[in-house]
């Protein structure tokens, strides 16, 4: 399971806590640009990978 953030125009940081309890629940989260998270999203999903994406308009 893997979440995949798209933070607008630049990556921005998400709370250190955030994080620790995504992994704890067993979801990996890639926080990028929101233009790359759109092309990672699509990546992953042409894999069958199973991805969720929140994502800020640049």
């Amino acid at each position: 399971e893997i979440l995949v953030l798209g933070t607008g125009d630049r990556v921005e940081r998400l709370h250190p806590l955030m994080l620790k309890q995504m992994r704890k629940c067993g979801i990996a989260v890639e926080v990028q640009d929101t233009r790359n998270a759109c092309a990672t999203f699509n990546f992953l999903i042409s894999e069958k990978r199973v991805v969720a994406a929140g994502l800020i308009p640049p």
